[in-house]
């Protein structure tokens, strides 16, 4: 059953360290001095035969109950839909030198997602062409900006700046590589929220359509003529 703010707040100490579930995997663990931290609970690969791990998230009430369970979700989507064992991909961060965090950019982390893929699944010409969109597009846009303050609106500006040139499918394009690149963050541990999600629902691409002109009543009798004959 799930949790509620009040419920976790009231989870009292004692003489050995439990667990309490909110469900879908997501624990918090407390511990004998009263500290209280969350855990995402899963199996990698994600199948009833994967291993069993316990991905760290962080502690209460620094992390709260909502943003817990948005960070679940993310780390879930990581995992099924791009198959990224999200404690592999945390260790992989920390064992990576990328400085301090205030100075990781999304352009670091933009190059070395694109740099797992190729090395992963991916074929040589979707990497090229996903890279082609990073450096026309997106990192001169916001490439310089820390990999955790980006907002939807700074994806947004994006987004409608190639939709301005007329280029809408490359616009609905080019969110999806700023999304998966932000889930990325999210897995290694350099972002708690993917703000690009919410543009796929609430800030679709702008599509343009175009309609054949209407006939003139006056060219109506030649033209049903001309169909007849």
């Amino acid at each position: 059953m799930a949790l509620t703010d009040k419920e976790v707040r009231a989870l009292p100490q004692r003489s050995q360290r439990y667990r309490v579930s909110d469900g879908a995997g997501l624990l918090l663990e407390v511990d004998p001095a009263g500290g209280k931290y969350w855990l995402w609970r899963h199996r990698f690969p994600p199948t009833k035969d994967g291993r069993r791990q316990d991905l760290r998230i962080g502690p209460y009430p620094r992390i709260s109950l909502k943003a817990a369970r948005d960070i679940r979700d993310e780390q879930k989507r990581l995992l099924y839909e791009d198959g990224i064992n999200p404690c592999d991909a945390k260790k992989r961060s920390k064992d990576h030198r990328w400085g301090t965090h205030a100075q990781l950019t999304f352009e670091a982390v933009a190059l070395d997602w694109h740099a797992t893929k190729t090395a992963g699944t991916w074929t040589e010409r979707h990497s090229d062409d996903v890279l082609k969109k990073l450096n026309k597009d997106i990192l001169p846009a916001i490439g310089g900006r820390a990999i955790d303050v980006i907002t939807a609106q700074d994806c947004l500006a994006v987004l409608r700046s190639i939709e301005q040139r007329g280029s809408n499918e490359t616009a609905k394009r080019s969110l999806g590589v700023i999304s998966q690149v932000l889930d990325y963050a999210v897995a290694i541990g350099h972002c708690t929220i993917n703000p690009a999600h919410s543009l796929k629902r609430h800030a679709p691409v702008k599509q343009t359509t175009s309609h054949y002109p209407c006939i003139p009543w006056s060219e109506l009798p030649e033209l049903l003529a001309a169909m007849r004959a």
